[in-house]
């Protein structure tokens, strides 16, 4: 896979991690007062982290050293946790979405960012 295809698929990385990060903002906002707003909000937040993981995992699958050069450590799990959302979305409890939301997405973006700096310097 040459850099520039790479690069334009972590870009649509970027995009579902930005997607999350709204999302779960207007969640967070809006979980008080407008109950059908939130479960709307909390789909949106799952379906686009499902969408992460499936493009990370095809992205591990084609560009082996992306793991490495990510260095990204929960990658996996984000991988996993794909596969979880695929399998067992009716099981997922809320206060896990929120601890991911929380947590996992300004880091991974970051991470990314600096992946695709690299690569543009090559």
């Amino acid at each position: 896979m040459s850099d520039e295809v790479l690069i334009s698929k972590l870009y649509t990385c970027l995009e579902h991690i930005d997607a999350v990060s709204s999302y779960y903002l207007l969640l967070k906002q809006n979980s008080d007062s407008k109950k059908n707003d939130s479960a709307l909000y909390y789909d949106a937040i799952i379906m686009r982290l499902q969408a992460l993981g499936e493009s990370f995992k095809r992205l591990v699958k084609k560009y082996p050293n992306i793991q490495e050069q990510l260095n990204y450590q929960d990658l996996n799990h984000l991988i996993r946790f794909r596969d979880y959302i695929s399998h067992h979305y009716e099981q997922i409890e809320s206060e896990v979405i929120r601890d991911i939301c929380e947590h996992k997405p300004p880091v991974l973006k970051v991470k990314t960012e600096e992946l695709i700096t690299n690569l543009s310097k090559v």
